[in-house]
């Protein structure tokens, strides 16, 4: 029996450990729509066979709830809620609430499962009392891309949610992502909230919704530290008329603390009046990387394939703190400012105008968000996720996190 517990244990390991290698792969350059599929192969293997080791398995899950770990939470819902055993349930909802990481993991978890097997619990938490569970389970429609409907709209007309800043933030996104145009006036309600980060997320759905003038109203979360700081660059840029894009890049471009921030709202611009300028923040260390993938967001030109990338050196300090940057290629500054003029008079149909704007060096049209949607990096994915919302006004925001997103 020892020996049998002992094989289920190192299914639950690595089932635990695939969730976080999967939760850190979905955002990051290197990682495709292929190799999340892949993971997520590897990850129901490994929590099917759980599933045909219920008891041990959940003794296991147990053992591990001692943790309150991500990876231990994610397994032990799944588990739980395969069971549809409420007392299971209910103990891993009791451990999960516990951090803001347990309860992302539960989120993910309810994410995950097939419908009928937590449609059940959602639609009780959405009904229910506890703000904190209503959050949970709008956290899930949200992941899931499905659209409370009724429950949504009710929940603006009961003070103890709107009190709850995360639950009516949460809320007051799946408007936008959903594209619920009917509760337009919730939004213009939530702007006014003492809670910056409802504020946030109302403007961020009126501007998805179509109101693209509401992007102005993100400049104060774009020229300050704010949380959702990136979040607002990478929405905003994409619809400010380009003179008031560069007139706020400038001022941002006045705070050496933002220099990483101005060249993510460069590359979300993809206007190539910028390529001179990331040229030369490549020669600069810290910057190159990140200024090579501006360079490719709006070129659309692989480094790696072209040829254009140095070998990074490897760190020495076992101190250092790990690179944001680890997995973009680092460009060779020199050979791109020598072939960069030449590439475009040899292999550009059309060559890229300034003041203009593109996404992997061809103009916004809906094919060409679609491609990159099914074929480009994670990162990649996520901005024409965000194009393609905007693009077409009554099209819900695609989750480009989403377990088995295998197409459009």
């Amino acid at each position: 029996m020892s020996a049998y517990k002992d094989i289920v244990e190192g299914v639950a390991d690595d089932a635990a450990f695939l969730f976080i290698l999967r939760d850190v792969m979905v955002n990051q350059p290197h990682c495709y729509r292929d190799d999340i599929n892949k993971i997520d192969t590897r990850l129901e293997k490994k929590l099917a066979a759980l599933m045909a080791t219920r008891d041990v398995s959940w003794e296991l899950c147990l053992e591990a709830l001692h943790y309150e770990q991500a990876g231990e939470i994610f397994m032990a819902a799944i588990c739980a809620f395969s069971s549809q055993n409420s007392q299971k349930i209910q103990h891993v909802v009791n451990i999960a609430t516990k951090s803001e990481e347990g309860i992302d993991a539960l989120a993910w978890a309810l994410s995950w499962l097939p419908g009928h097997l937590c449609h059940a619990w959602i639609k009780t938490q959405l009904q229910g009392q506890e703000p904190q569970l209503t959050y949970i389970a709008m956290m899930a429609c949200s992941l899931r891309r499905e659209d409370p409907r009724h429950y949504l709209t009710v929940l603006f007309k009961q003070p103890e949610n709107t009190q709850y800043a995360p639950l009516y933030a949460r809320a007051v996104r799946l408007i936008g992502e959903l594209k619920r145009a009917d509760l337009i006036q919730v939004l213009d309600a939530a702007i006014h909230s003492e809670h910056s980060e409802v504020v946030f997320w109302a403007t961020w759905s009126q501007v998805l919704l179509g109101n693209t003038s509401a992007a102005k109203d993100l400049k104060p979360f774009i020229l300050s530290s704010h949380p959702h700081q990136l979040s607002a660059v990478e929405l905003a840029f994409r619809v400010l008329p380009i003179k008031t894009a560069h007139a706020w890049i400038s001022e941002l471009a006045k705070n050496p603390a933002h220099i990483r921030t101005v060249i993510q709202a460069v590359g979300a611009l993809g206007d190539p009046q910028a390529i001179n300028w990331l040229m030369v923040h490549m020669r600069t260390a810290a910057l190159a990387k990140l200024s090579g993938e501006a360079f490719t967001s709006i070129t659309g030109i692989n480094l790696i394939q072209q040829g254009w990338v140095v070998e990074a050196s490897p760190a020495t300090d076992d101190t250092v703190d790990m690179d944001e940057d680890e997995h973009l290629p680092l460009p060779d500054a020199e050979k791109i400012a020598t072939q960069w003029q030449p590439y475009q008079q040899q292999h550009l149909q059309h060559p890229l105008v300034a003041g203009q704007r593109y996404l992997l060096g061809q103009p916004i049209t809906l094919d060409h968000l679609q491609k990159v949607y099914t074929t480009g990096n994670q990162r990649q994915r996520r901005a024409a996720a965000l194009e393609l919302a905007l693009l077409q006004p009554s099209h819900p925001l695609l989750n480009h996190a989403k377990k088995g997103t295998i197409a459009l």
